[in-house]
């Protein structure tokens, strides 16, 4: 986490708690402070990499994917620590849930595998996967869906739903 730099002490100070502020997503209203709604974002996801499985829009699998997984992890944090960090990096989040509990090292190979597809399935230019001109191919779309849904059952298992 960068901090921007100020002159004067005080203006350090506020600088810094404004950007933990950003970063851990203080002052966020309940509906996103709950686990239960981030699990069922999660859901929705994987059932939209499901149907795009289903249709070979590729893309969009590996992309629901790391959504699902990025939710899920937010949903762990949030029943945690009660918030969540304003990050996408499922690296960064993964780090955040292993210092609560050391079994999501576990998820790590998993997590690595989906960080990939967070900016590649927004922009044309950022290619992944082994299909035509960097394009996931089925094998990667189905390893994205069962890199998921594992990390799924792992959270819910923790959280207990």
């Amino acid at each position: 986490l960068c901090l921007p730099r100020r002159n004067s002490k005080n203006s350090n100070r506020r600088a810094t708690s404004l950007s933990l502020t950003k970063f851990w997503g203080r002052g966020l209203s309940p509906i996103m402070t709950n686990p239960q709604r981030w699990l069922e974002l999660a859901g929705d996801d994987v059932r939209m990499a499901e149907f795009a499985l289903a249709e070979g829009i590729l893309q969009q699998v590996c992309f629901h994917c790391e959504q699902a997984a990025e939710k899920l992890l937010k949903a762990y944090l949030v029943w945690k620590r009660g918030f969540y960090p304003k990050t996408h990096s499922l690296i960064q989040l993964l780090h955040l849930c292993r210092m609560e509990d050391s079994d999501f090292e576990d998820l790590t190979e998993l997590c690595e595998l989906l960080d990939q597809f967070y900016v590649a399935t927004r922009y044309p230019d950022a290619p992944i996967g082994t299909g035509p001109a960097g394009s996931p191919s089925r094998p990667d779309a189905e390893k994205a869906m069962s890199a998921a849904t594992s990390i799924r059952t792992f959270v819910q298992s923790r959280i207990g739903s």
